[in-house]
């Protein structure tokens, strides 16, 4: 496994910009199926050089939840959506040393929905826009 970069085993740090949520696209279920709906996003860490490719059902057409990643256990998404905007919350921990550090941050991403929504499957993308988020770290010992 890849060393852990420094700053993200600081005590009470922020890192900026530390991850990047991009290629957001959304579909929404109607309201008259009982189909759930589907976010798919592209997660990268800047820090690790990190990235993943995500998707997943939409619980109550408005949650996606990720209690680890296929390619990352120790990564935790919640991501709540509006129609227009997209909240991801991220949670990642760390190996560092003896002790454990959590990264914690938040990103927002506007999504762009076409004037014939209900007509052309329910779809809203945020392809063109990016959301940043700056992680605020936590390292508790593990002994």
């Amino acid at each position: 496994a890849e060393a852990v970069p420094s700053e993200l085993c600081a005590d009470s740090a922020t890192v900026k910009d530390l991850w990047t949520v991009e290629g957001l696209t959304v579909t929404y279920a109607s309201d008259l199926t009982r189909d759930s709906g589907k976010s798919t996003f592209k997660l990268a860490n800047t820090r690790t050089n990190f990235s993943e490719e995500l998707s997943c059902s939409l619980r109550a057409n408005y949650v996606c939840e990720y209690k680890g990643t296929p390619a990352d256990p120790g990564l935790n998404i919640w991501m709540q959506l509006h129609i227009e905007k997209a909240y991801v919350t991220i949670n990642q921990s760390y190996p560092c040393g003896a002790s454990i550090a959590y990264a914690v941050g938040m990103a927002e991403v506007t999504l762009t929905c076409p004037d014939d929504f209900y007509e052309k499957g329910l779809a809203c993308t945020g392809a063109d826009e990016e959301g940043s988020a700056s992680g605020v770290v936590t390292v508790f010992s593990s002994s």
